[in-house]
């Protein structure tokens, strides 16, 4: 079995084919159904509601499963896509639980565009009525045209199922393209923005694309305001919404050969306009060695923003909706290199969680915050088996009401990559929903 390193990188190789011809998608998923939770303790592993098991369809083939995304819909079905080797190319597939982790359905594969596509690790956000958006990126050696996006919806009822890709934001005619790291965020009437990665007209940048509908029909594509003089190149984006209308981005950037840092931008009417932010001069160990920067707002106005830098996991808090960061900590444990840190925030409280995995590929942690990310608690492991290069990748995470965690991981205790899930108990002292704030002039009201 390769190391988590070694995975890591193959992820990375993947990634990079995108700067040729790429090709990225979406598809919402439709609600099923939901389950409870119950409660345990803080010590160790954590008092699992759902221990860990593997959750892919793929059997014993010896073919790798990476880049888990999950999304728990507003009706309670968890969501888990990934991508999938097991037919010799990189194909996104998902599985679906009703029983709040117990059990998936088998998986079914997203429609891929051509016969010769890879697709590299998707990215999940529930959106509005019990739907949820699942976007990647794509190559296809068959295709010698400009990279473009994609969308197709897995409609609902009985028998569910995705619809034929459409396109969005496509390049000019003639203009090479490649669009790459594609992030969700859902906020006030289901309003969805999506970010991505874009290499066109000379240089990569971030670019944003809004719809009313859920995610069914994206609008047109546009740079994202918030890069620091022409030469900025920006990559590996991070955005997070909530029902009053915030939309907060990240991302990595660097000017003219300068140090990397993280940058911000704002918006508080949905992604119909954004206000570049402040640039965070953070200690990165370099553009993507530590993954994206991560954020998540919750509904009463708190941000929280994370990145990996040499020496851990560290993060920053806003009580005014990202307008402003408090100080800098560190969030992983003393001594402990971490890597590929997620943010998410629950959809009607102040519960947030952030996730990260050890270099070494041994474990993945998770820190849960009741107050918006303001303090957290103690770091917990949520994997079971804890050999060296088990874990590869960027573990993904959702939050409930209830402080419960709800991750998925790249696992390799087979000797190939797998995908696992578990789902925490809820966190004891668990506390009421915390009403909305709404945002006016920048700042969250009182």
């Amino acid at each position: 079995m390769e190391s988590a390193r070694g995975m890591d990188r193959c992820c990375a190789t993947l990634q990079a084919t995108v700067t040729v011809c790429g090709l990225m998608l979406l598809a919402t998923v439709a609600a099923v159904g939901g389950g409870a939770a119950a409660a345990g303790d803080a010590d160790g592993p954590p008092a699992a509601a759902v221990a860990p098991h593997r959750i892919d369809d793929a059997g014993a083939d010896g073919t790798a499963q990476l880049g888990p995304a999950l999304g728990v819909t507003s009706e309670g079905t968890i969501v888990v896509a990934w991508t999938d080797f097991r037919d010799g190319r990189g194909h996104v597939r998902a599985a679906l639980s009703a029983d709040a982790g117990e059990t998936f359905s088998p998986s079914t594969a997203l429609p891929a565009v051509g016969a010769n596509a890879d697709a590299v690790p998707p990215a999940v956000q529930p959106t509005r009525r019990g739907e949820l958006l699942i976007a990647w990126h794509e190559t296809d050696a068959g295709v010698a045209a400009p990279s473009f996006l994609l969308t197709c919806r897995l409609t609902g009822g009985g028998s569910p199922g995705f619809t034929s890709a459409t396109p969005v934001d496509p390049p000019a005619p003639g203009v090479l393209a490649s669009q790459a790291n594609p992030r969700a965020a859902c906020g006030a009437d289901g309003e969805v923005v999506l970010l991505w990665q874009d290499h066109r007209l000379g240089r990569v940048d971030i670019r944003h694309a809004r719809s009313s509908g859920g995610g069914a029909q994206l609008g047109g594509g546009e740079a994202l305001p918030g890069a620091f003089g022409a030469g900025t190149a920006r990559y590996l984006p991070a955005v997070a919404a909530s029902s009053t209308g915030l939309v907060l981005a990240a991302w990595w950037q660097r000017s003219n050969g300068g140090p990397w840092e993280i940058g911000t931008a704002r918006s508080i009417d949905s992604g119909r306009t954004f206000r570049a932010g402040g640039r965070l001069g953070e200690p990165a160990l370099s553009r993507g060695s530590a993954g994206a920067p991560a954020v998540a707002v919750s509904q009463s106005g708190h941000a929280a923003l994370a990145w990996g830098e040499t020496g851990g996991v560290a993060a920053r808090h806003s009580s005014d909706g990202g307008d402003t960061f408090g100080p800098r900590i560190v969030v992983s444990a003393a001594g402990d290199y971490a890597v590929y840190p997620v943010l998410a925030a629950a959809s009607g409280s102040d519960w947030l969680g952030l996730a990260w995995r050890d270099d070494s590929g041994t474990s993945v942690w998770v820190r849960t915050s009741a107050d918006g990310g303001a303090s957290f608690a103690a770091p917990r492991r949520l994997n079971d088996v804890t050999a060296v290069g088990t874990v590869a990748g960027t573990p993904a995470l959702a939050i409930d009401d209830s402080g419960s965690v709800y991750a998925a991981w790249t696992d390799g205790r087979s000797g190939d990559y797998d995908i696992f899930f578990a789902r925490t108990a809820p966190s004891d002292g668990a506390r009421p929903a915390a009403p909305p704030r709404e945002l006016a002039r920048g700042f969250a009201s009182p």
